[in-house]
């Protein structure tokens, strides 16, 4: 006799039923409403004798997501109001490999990035996905732990084993062209020995070839490791213009699959290629107070001490780091260690950047160009929204004043730029950056940051406003 068992997301949507009842979770009307279903024609009490193959121990079994007979498994689903396909463990022939992917045994908010992929993937089955972020947004988390956490709401691992015939996590930053290609149309033929061309041209028809014989889902990560950064963001280093070749080709060439790219850096060719072909990108942006306080709570388990901090702490301390996850992270276990778990305490000492927050800003901050560090300063230095003309007005090279549109437009393929009507904006934490930057005199050579953040709290004066001049980067 066959058997059923409910998967992890099924246990979650059958807890849910259980609790929409009015029913106690061991109340023997369970048991009479499932022998009615298994025997209509019984008369059950709810003492008992109930119908063959339900019991106490049967639905026990149920609930905890253990094998029990089909029949069974069945009728519980219906007096739950369930359908036993959208619960049950269904073996999968879906091919998977993580490769280096990293695991994710935490994962907080993220439910529209979540449900939004699921639609592209799933629904609009595009074929060419860009997954961009600051470093710390969660790239990384959002994908491995939507792929592999069954209880989140909208967990797309179950799709993916349904629908997909293999799934390939590769990070690219450690392959040529020549060697990711290879490996990738390996890996689709399950390891078995293919005839593989030795260009990349034909290595790309090949891989083509096979996205459309079978529906894969590829995930390529750390993509920023083979574009430029600087002035050419978004453009391709000269040892891997090949990848643009080939990324192009399965964005703009028809197939069945889904190839998914991460990194913290926009690829110009993916802004031609969308709307025009099956090509989307997302941005992540930070998570919200209820996700960063998810996030402190999990934390508070680990140093057994409870956090404290008032509405304004919060709103505060998230709006200072944009909700970057991984930020916040760290200043999570900073404030238990050192500030007794109290939030307030943190803030008023009023040194924000350190650690792992600080590594963070250095790599964006490293990659990018003199004048796109220029333009980013004056952005972060003004205490409110500063409109294009104003920032021509504060910039000190002409040069820079010159080249302003092309130099914002490859300043926001890198650091999240703010767009109101009033202007432009960017992370606060960016001001706290570069004022610690000005009390270490780099990178300015006349005068500090602090000294010109400090000036910027009062009224601007544009036609007084001190003259800073940036050291090569």
């Amino acid at each position: 006799m066959s058997s059923m068992k409910a998967s992890e997301r099924g246990l979650v949507a059958i807890k849910q039923a259980v609790r929409q009842k009015v029913w106690k979770v061991f109340d023997h009307r369970w048991l009479v409403e499932a022998s009615k279903i298994l025997e209509p024609d019984g008369y059950w009490q709810l003492d008992g004798p109930y119908a063959y193959g339900c019991s106490l121990q049967t639905w026990e079994r149920f609930l905890k997501g253990v094998a029990i007979r089909d029949r069974s498994f069945v009728a519980f689903c219906q007096v739950l109001g369930l359908s036993p396909q959208s619960v049950i463990d269904s073996p999968s022939d879906c091919q998977q490999n993580y490769g280096q992917a990293p695991d994710a045994p935490t994962f907080f908010g993220r439910k529209r990035e979540l449900a939004t992929l699921e639609q592209w993937i799933f629904q609009e089955r595009y074929q060419l996905i860009d997954i961009t972020g600051f470093a710390g947004s969660g790239k990384t988390r959002l994908l491995r732990g939507g792929l592999t956490l069954q209880k989140l709401p909208f967990c797309l691992g179950d799709r993916v084993r349904n629908e997909f015939e293999c799934l390939i996590w590769r990070r690219i930053d450690s392959l040529s062209p020549i060697a990711m290609l290879s490996e990738l149309i390996v890996s689709i033929n399950n390891g078995e020995a293919v005839h593989l061309p030795t260009t990349v041209t034909g290595l790309a028809a090949q891989l083509l070839y096979c996205l459309r014989q079978r529906r894969c889902l590829l995930i390529l990560d750390d993509v920023d490791s083979i574009l430029s950064g600087g002035q050419s963001a978004g453009k391709y280093q000269q040892s891997a213009q090949a990848y643009g070749d080939i990324l192009r080709r399965l964005g703009e060439s028809h197939h069945q699959s889904c190839v998914v790219l991460s990194g913290r850096e926009s690829i110009q060719d993916m802004e031609e290629m969308e709307g025009i072909f099956a090509v989307r990108s997302l941005r992540l942006k930070g998570l919200d107070t209820a996700a960063a306080q998810a996030i402190f709570k999990h934390l508070s388990q680990t140093y057994q001490l409870p956090f404290q901090g008032s509405k304004s702490d919060w709103t505060h301390l998230v709006s200072l780091y944009s909700g970057n996850p991984l930020m916040l992270e760290a200043v999570a276990r900073q404030i238990f260690r050192h500030f007794n778990g109290c939030l307030a305490d943190f803030l008023a000492r009023d040194r924000p950047v350190f650690g792992k927050v600080r590594s963070l800003l250095d790599w964006h901050v490293n990659r990018l160009s003199k004048c796109q560090k220029e333009v980013l300063y004056h952005i972060s230095a003004a205490t409110e929204p500063i409109s294009i003309s104003e920032l021509k007005v504060r910039v000190t090279s002409e040069q820079v004043q010159k080249r302003l549109p092309d130099i914002l437009d490859s300043l926001e393929r890198q650091i999240p730029i703010g767009t109101v009507a009033s202007g432009l904006s960017t992370s606060p934490i960016f001001a706290k950056y570069f004022a610690e930057q000005g009390e270490s005199t780099a990178p300015f050579s006349s005068e500090t940051c602090l000294t010109v953040l400090q000036s910027n709290k009062s009224k601007r004066v544009r036609t007084t406003e001190p003259r800073i001049k940036l050291l090569q980067s």
